[in-house]
């Protein structure tokens, strides 16, 4: 068993590199989701329609928050190790899309 073992060295090696990559892949995303789910958004009312837009320079943070967010999201799924997490990337950086548009409206 040792032989084998030092046979597949460059293997084994191999395997537990790309498991630590994927790792890391997998704490960035879980990091970009977390601070969406934690983010609260405020609204102020606007002339005579009610609570429509977000109170002072909240806006400026969200749209940055979202630039960084979706920067952070094109570079995961770039990533060659975020194959077992791809799909949950991919309807992380929708729902950012879809946050993007809402905000342009």
């Amino acid at each position: 068993a040792l032989f084998a073992a030092i046979e597949f060295k460059d293997d084994i090696a191999e395997i537990c590199e790309s498991s630590e990559k994927q790792l890391k892949v997998e704490r960035q995303l879980a990091a970009e989701e977390q601070k969406w789910d934690s983010l609260h958004f405020e609204f102020a009312p606007w002339k005579s329609h009610g609570d429509v837009i977000f109170k002072g320079d909240r806006m400026n943070e969200i749209q940055t928050e979202l630039e960084e967010s979706q920067g952070a999201a094109s570079g995961l799924l770039a990533n060659k190790h975020i194959k077992p997490f791809k799909d949950r990337a991919e309807k992380f950086a929708q729902k950012l899309t879809r946050v993007g548009e809402t905000l342009d409206r």
